[in-house]
Formats: C-alpha cells, sequence, structure tokens
C-alpha cells in the first residue's frame, strides 16, 4: 500500500469518543458498500495505530489505506465527516513512509452463537434430533470476547452489533488486497507506522 489518510479523535469532555467511533465506522461502512466489487471486496483497508488489545482499546486514531491515492479520493472524507469535524482532525491523503514498524491484519472476530442455535446447528448437521443436540452442550457457556470493538448499526438489517476487531502483527506484507465492507480483512495486510 502506497497512500492513506489519517483520522484523529479530539480529546472532547461532553461526548464518548466510543460512539464518535460508532458513527463514523457506520458512515465508512455505508461508503465501502458502495464501492464492493463483483466478490464483495473493496481495496481500502484501515488501520488503527493506538489499537490496545490488552487495554480493550482503540486508539484514537483511524488510517484508511489504499495502493491508489484515487481510491481514497473517491471516499472524500471531508464532505463525508463533516458532521463530526468539531471531534476529529483530518490529514490530507500522503503517501506511507518509508521507515514502517512492520505490517498488520486487522481482522473481525464473530462471537460464536448461544447454545441453542450451536444446538439447532449440530441437529440439522447430524442425525441427532434438537433436544439430543442440546444436551451436548449442558455444560456450555457463551464465551466472552475479550478484544476491542465497535457498536455499529447493519445497513442491511438496521441491527446493531459489537464489530469487534483482532490486530495480528506480521514482518511480511502481502498483496491479498482483499478487504470486507468494514475495511478489514482474514489476511490483508496495511502498514504499520
Amino acid at each position: 500500500m502506497s497512500f492513506f489518510a489519517e483520522i484523529d479523535l479530539c480529546q472532547v469532555i461532553d461526548i464518548s469518543p466510543y460512539y464518535i467511533w460508532s458513527r463514523i465506522f457506520f458512515d465508512l461502512h455505508n461508503i465501502f458498500v458502495g464501492m464492493q466489487d463483483t466478490e464483495g471486496n473493496i481495496q481500502i483497508g484501515i488501520s488503527m495505530p493506538e489499537y490496545d488489545k490488552y487495554h480493550l482499546k482503540l486508539g484514537n486514531k483511524l488510517r484508511l489505506h489504499s495502493k491508489l491515492s484515487s481510491k481514497l479520493e473517491i471516499i472524500d472524507l471531508p464532505t463525508v465527516l463533516k458532521k463530526y469535524m468539531e471531534y476529529i482532525s483530518l490529514s490530507p491523503i500522503r503517501q506511507v513512509p518509508k521507515n514502517i514498524k512492520g505490517y498488520a491484519i486487522y481482522k473481525r472476530i464473530q462471537k460464536k452463537g448461544n447454545y441453542l442455535k450451536l444446538a439447532r446447528r449440530k441437529a440439522k448437521r447430524t442425525s441427532m434430533s434438537v433436544e439430543e443436540a442440546i444436551s451436548c452442550y449442558d455444560k456450555y457457556r457463551e464465551t466472552q470476547l475479550k478484544m476491542p470493538y465497535i457498536k455499529i448499526k447493519s445497513s442491511s438489517t438496521g441491527q446493531d452489533f459489537s464489530l469487534f476487531i483482532n490486530k495480528i502483527l506480521t514482518d511480511q506484507a502481502n498483496d491479498l488486497w482483499t478487504f470486507n465492507i468494514y475495511g478489514l480483512s482474514d489476511g490483508s495486510t496495511v502498514p504499520e507506522f
């Protein structure tokens, strides 16, 4: 990737940074939906340089990355995010510096469903009845994901959900270039600096 634009949250006492991130992500998600190719991928990835998994914080910076500056120009961040300008500052589109720390994959992690959903799924895949499948999950406890997340509204269903984000550091870049409609990927890297 060669270019990036950066969104910085300003310190505001009367409003939660999580609320602002939630609104910004929703707006970016809607733009990304319109940028999908035929396979549902976009050519823009996100990074969060202040991401802290251990303290469950996303930080106050969000970067949008692309190989082509034209992809970032299409978004027109000043116009899309104008309603948040008292809470954020935007950088112009710039080239990624040469002295980067490495690369990272920002990946969506989804929580497994509750035990009833899992039991129904197991019954459907096997010859068990739903009652038998439920007994397999007697000691099941829904796992709590312990990682940073953003509350966001789905543009397709209108329902709120938690978008859990995991950051995986790596020394190697790759050219998979398959980001989803949240700017996240299971394998595509973005530079860390």
